[in-house]
């Protein structure tokens, strides 16, 4: 045999080699981790603890039985004491405003929508008192006022709110308080004294009222 056939079957011999054990051939692999970074949840949420409101005499100064707002505040304007509600005599053509202080609300996201309000308030009692069908709301940096289409729809009078970017790597949420207001005028629906006399106000009673903020989706433009 010469060298060269010697040769020729020597690196056959190690190409079996490679193969042998199972008859298979193995390829490489390798793997290694990769940081992903962590995701961060935002926040959205409201704190009404020991929050209570108190009824005011409403201000109504061109006298058209709505109350007057506060241009810097956007609350209903209000004169005088809290009133106490056992012994104030409504009478009609008054108005009232219920205002409520020191809610808290927090957010926290890099693009979020939401919406925040009273609800519960809207609609005339039989016994001739009015509830303002939309309530007013202090300004506070609540963000971005958005305009669009928005999933859940945000009822009518309110505004959604967007948070672009805000707090973008902190790790608090921006908190802001909310104050509102909510009118109530009295002798509107009727113009029977007797029966407007005899309102107790008792009777006026905002216990389906109730502040809620939820997080919508922008659906359009």
């Amino acid at each position: 045999m010469n060298k060269n056939a010697k040769a020729s079957i020597a690196v056959g011999a190690g190409i079996l080699l490679l193969l042998g054990g199972g008859g298979t051939l193995a390829v490489w692999n390798a793997s290694d981790d990769i940081s992903g970074g962590t995701v961060n949840a935002g926040t959205l949420d409201l704190d009404t603890t020991g929050v209570e409101g108190a009824w005011y005499l409403g201000v109504d100064a061109d006298e058209d039985g709505v109350a007057d707002t506060d241009a810097t505040t956007g609350l209903y304007e209000t004169t005088g004491s809290a009133i106490d509600t056992d012994e104030y005599p409504v009478v009609p053509g008054d108005i009232l405003v219920f205002k409520v202080d020191g809610i808290s609300l927090s957010y926290l996201g890099a693009n979020l929508y939401y919406y925040f309000g009273l609800t519960g308030l809207e609609g005339t009692d039989a016994n001739g008192y009015t509830v303002s069908d939309v309530a007013t709301y202090s300004t506070e940096d609540y963000g971005t006022v958005a305009t669009g289409t928005f999933a859940p729809a945000a009822p009518a009078g309110t505004s959604v709110y967007h948070v672009a970017d805000t707090a973008t790597g902190a790790a608090a949420a921006t908190t802001a308080e909310i104050s509102a207001t909510v009118a109530v005028a009295f002798g509107s629906a009727t113009d029977d004294e007797t029966t407007a006399e005899a309102v107790p106000f008792s009777q006026l009673s905002l216990s389906d009222a109730a502040i809620a903020v939820q997080q919508v989706i922008r659906t359009g433009a």
